[in-house]
C-alpha cells in the first residue's frame, strides 16, 4: 500500500510542547533511579534467565504464603523492595518499548513520505 502524506499525522506545536514536557518530567522523576553499567558490569550482572526468574518468583510466593519457611539470612524487606521495583520497571520498560516501536514506525512513514515528495520534486 503506497503512503503519501501519511494521513496528516503531524504534530502541532502544542502537542510537541506537551510531549517534550512529559519526557522531561519522566527524566527528572527517574534521574536518581537509573543505573549506568559498563559492558563488563552488564556481562557480570546480566539478566537472570527464565529458570532463575522462576526461582525468584517461587521464593517470593513462599515468602508470601509460608513466611516460616523463609531463611533468616535474607533481608526480606530489601528482597521485597527489589522484587517490587523489578515488576514496576518491567511494566514501564514494556510500555516504553511499545511506544518507541510505534514512534519509530511513524518516523519511518514520515521519512518515506518526505522521500516520495522529494522524488516527485526531483523528477519535475
Amino acid at each position: 500500500m503506497p503512503f503519501l502524506n501519511f494521513e496528516n499525522r503531524y504534530f502541532s506545536e502544542a502537542e510537541k510542547t506537551v510531549i517534550s514536557t512529559v519526557l522531561q518530567e519522566m527524566q527528572t522523576a527517574l534521574s536518581g533511579k537509573l543505573a549506568t553499567l559498563t559492558p563488563e558490569e552488564r556481562q557480570q550482572y546480566g539478566s537472570i534467565n527464565e529458570q532463575n526468574k522462576l526461582l525468584v518468583n517461587k521464593v517470593d510466593d513462599y515468602r508470601t504464603t509460608s513466611p516460616q519457611l523463609s531463611s533468616p539470612g535474607v533481608d526480606w524487606e530489601e528482597f521485597g523492595k527489589d522484587y517490587d521495583s523489578h515488576s514496576f520497571l518491567q511494566s514501564v520498560t514494556k510500555s516504553l518499548s511499545e511506544l518507541g516501536k510505534g514512534l519509530e514506525n511513524a518516523k519511518i512513514l514520515h521519512d518515506w513520505d518526505s522521500y516520495q515528495a522529494s522524488l516527485i520534486d526531483y523528477q519535475q
